[in-house]
């Protein structure tokens, strides 16, 4: 037996060692690119700071579009199967990476810079023709996207495991602007993101018809899965085309 504990030892540290080099590259975790859906068109667009961002956009209603925003150290594609399903509406949907994530250029530790990357995603759709425009994010996509246009009446966000502070971005300091114009999603066994859930709530007045708080532990998209995922999808559906009449 003592053998055996001396031989799983470095084996240990190994696993540490590679884990350890893993977490240094910001690249290390993102999902592998993917071919682009049939029903997507591949799209890039340039941020106001000269970055080229990678996107996929869904043609659908002409003037509404709903723009997903993914997690940190993710990409576009976990966004790919939920607009791949029908929704009410059928707005079209854009999905891209953030800089530094997939295909995109830049740094991926560059969070300040993420909000440059929503609002070159909401100029892309204005340019495009889309009239009404609402985002969809989780983790810190919801967090740069509530940031990105905090000051701007016009837009709604649907927010998944929202964060209220994530690197320097802070949701609950702008959320006061949101009254109207915000939908939370969260887990009740997620307890960072319940928390988060519950100042949002309040800080920005969201009504019981705009919070959906989940049983379970699911994260972010996940929360779009398993046993919630009809249930919240029908619950922001329900929500969705208020927040794109603004």
């Amino acid at each position: 037996m003592a053998g055996l504990r001396i031989r799983a030892v470095p084996l240990a540290i190994a696993v540490l060692a590679i884990a350890l080099v893993s977490c240094e590259d910001p690249h290390a975790l993102d999902p592998q690119p993917a071919a682009t859906p049939a029903s997507a068109a591949a799209v890039t667009f340039r941020t106001a700071d000269g970055q080229t961002l990678d996107g996929r956009l869904w043609q659908n209603d002409p003037t509404r579009i709903l723009i997903y925003l993914h997690e940190y150290r993710e990409d576009q594609t976990r966004w790919w199967p939920v607009a791949e399903e029908p929704i009410g509406g059928q707005p079209s949907m854009l999905a891209f990476d953030f800089r530094g994530h997939g295909a995109s250029t830049g740094a991926a530790d560059d969070l300040a810079g993420m909000t440059q990357d929503v609002q070159a995603a909401i100029q892309f759709a204005r340019g495009r023709g889309f009239q009404r425009v609402a985002l969809m994010g989780a983790g810190m996509g919801a967090a740069a996207g509530m940031v990105a246009v905090a000051h701007d009446p016009s837009i709604g966000v649907i927010g998944l495991s929202m964060p209220i502070e994530f690197g320097g971005l802070n949701p609950l300091e702008v959320a006061p602007l949101f009254a109207g114009r915000l939908v939370v999603i969260a887990a009740e066994d997620d307890v960072s993101a319940r928390y988060s859930f519950e100042q949002l709530i309040a800080a920005a007045q969201v009504p019981p018809e705009r919070r959906d708080l989940v049983k379970g532990h699911a994260h972010g998209v996940d929360l779009l899965a398993g046993s919630t995922g009809f249930s919240v999808r029908r619950f922001y559906e329900k929500a969705l085309p208020g927040l794109l009449r603004r």
